[in-house]
């Protein structure tokens, strides 16, 4: 018989009890499956729980820490070199025996004083001279049948195969939706339970960033993984999925309906059938906005805004829009345009002075002031914008200069004179400014009488 000690400390990871330590063994003997094409079978009968991969072996480099042959390998679950020494570790800590049994020797850990080390640490006695088999077989005794019928369900791949539970999956590229009742709120990677989550589904990740205690590093890969597998099995099995989709994204608190944004978005037909519940309920005028602060804004401008979660609005912005499109779509806009008949006699001299000195102004000598004056009038139209903030507008041949400012003759004279510079120029582009500045010293040379220079 041989005396194998590992250095490990036993009150080493002292929060590791039975249930790390049945996971670890398993998911060593599901990892020889795929690695080994090694069947693995787990049972249990009066007390012992056995864990067994016929067609595999274990040699004794396994009691090495750091020795692995999964490194790199995304099919498998392990990956530290860690899980056969921790797991049994955890589980004689908690007092339950196990035998290991490989090829034709049999493994018996148990807690020790090592002289070496004088301390407590994990013995491997190790005997020989048994039959050749390739097979593994782990057995844990002490193993109570309400401890393992809870553990069991931890393990997707030792549940139930009946083809009649396959329709409470809908299985994508980044893992499983498990429409189940009996998954919800429950997080697997790789088929082995991981935590409990506040959400709808049940998520088994194909793959994901965990740490030695198989707990998720990260928040931000956690709801990106369920966005995606969101995302694809409503596009894959709408009929079991969509109604709860859009609860998802609906809900502002959502867990993972956080996993939805504009870098993660559903397909095409499934945010058209958003979008087309959205105007169902809400209107043709609705639009998605953040806030009751911009559902003010928008309104503004005549629209309804209506505040939702931040992965609805991620979904309805390319088609509905958001707050700022509707401000920057409709602040342009105008409610109403003026008749001549509208005007008051004070608002049309104010107008008519204004053209008149520009047109005398800008006028060359060829064409006279008459002649420009009469283009410029068919430019021009008075009008009320949707925002009010907005003085005048240049739209090409047309002219738009907000009827308040008719109340003032400067100040109608100085929102047209900047409006018609757009003629050379966009606002603050240097012959913007210049042809400014050129039909203002123009007006002066003509208040004073002077030629006007073309």
């Amino acid at each position: 018989m041989s005396k194998f000690e590992l250095s490990i400390n036993v009150k080493y990871l002292p929060e590791w009890g039975v249930w790390e330590g049945i996971r670890e063994l398993i998911q060593n003997g599901k990892d020889a499956e795929v690695e080994h094409n090694a069947p693995l079978t787990v049972d249990w009968k009066n007390g012992t729980l056995r864990i067994e991969n016929e067609g595999a072996l274990l040699t004794r480099e396994a009691l090495l820490f750091g020795t692995t042959s999964k490194g790199g390998r995304a099919d498998l679950i392990g990956k530290f070199g860690e899980g056969l020494k921790l797991g049994v570790l955890a589980l004689v800590r908690a007092g339950r025996s196990v035998t290991i049994r490989s090829g034709g020797e049999v493994w018996e850990p148990t807690i020790a004083r090592s002289e070496k080390y004088d301390a407590d640490v994990l013995v491997f006695d190790i005997k020989t001279g048994r039959e050749e088999k390739k097979r593994v077989r782990v057995e844990i005794d002490g193993v109570i049948e309400s401890e393992w019928l809870d553990f069991r369900n931890r393990f997707l791949f030792l549940k139930d195969k009946r083809e009649s539970n396959r329709k409470h999956i809908v299985s994508t590229w980044y893992g499983d939706l498990l429409l189940h009742e009996r998954n919800a709120g429950k997080l697997y990677c790789k088929g082995i339970y991981v935590c409990d989550a506040n959400t709808r589904f049940g998520y088994n990740f194909k793959d994901a960033e965990l740490d030695r205690d198989r707990k998720m590093i990260a928040d931000y890969d956690r709801r990106a993984k369920m966005g995606y597998i969101l995302n694809e099995a409503a596009n894959i099995e709408p009929t079991k999925v969509l109604d709860s989709y859009i609860s998802i994204v609906e809900s502002p608190d959502s867990e993972e309906g956080k996993g939805i944004n504009e870098y993660r978005l559903p397909a095409p037909k499934i945010t058209a059938a958003i979008v087309k519940r959205f105007k169902e309920k809400h209107g043709d005028n609705a639009v998605p906005v953040r806030s009751l602060a911009e559902s003010q804004d928008v309104e503004h401008f005549g629209v309804r805004g209506v505040v939702v979660s931040e992965a609805l609005a991620a979904i309805l912005k390319k088609d509905l829009g958001n707050a700022e499109t509707t401000k920057s779509k409709f602040a342009n806009s105008t409610l109403r345009e003026f008749s001549y008949g509208d005007l008051t006699h004070d608002e049309k001299a104010a107008l008519f002075n204004a053209i008149d000195k520009v047109s005398c102004g800008n006028a060359s000598l060829l064409d006279g002031s008459n002649a420009y004056d009469t283009k410029l009038r068919k430019r021009i139209a008075i009008v009320e914008f949707r925002d009010a903030n907005l003085n005048g507008l240049h739209h090409g041949e047309r002219i738009e200069i907000a009827r308040k400012m008719l109340a003032d003759e400067f100040e109608t004279l100085r929102v047209l004179v900047h409006e018609l510079a757009h003629d050379a120029g966009s606002d603050g582009d240097k012959s913007h400014v210049a042809q400014i500045e050129r039909t203002w010293a123009n007006i002066a040379r003509y208040l004073s009488g002077k030629a006007v220079r073309s």
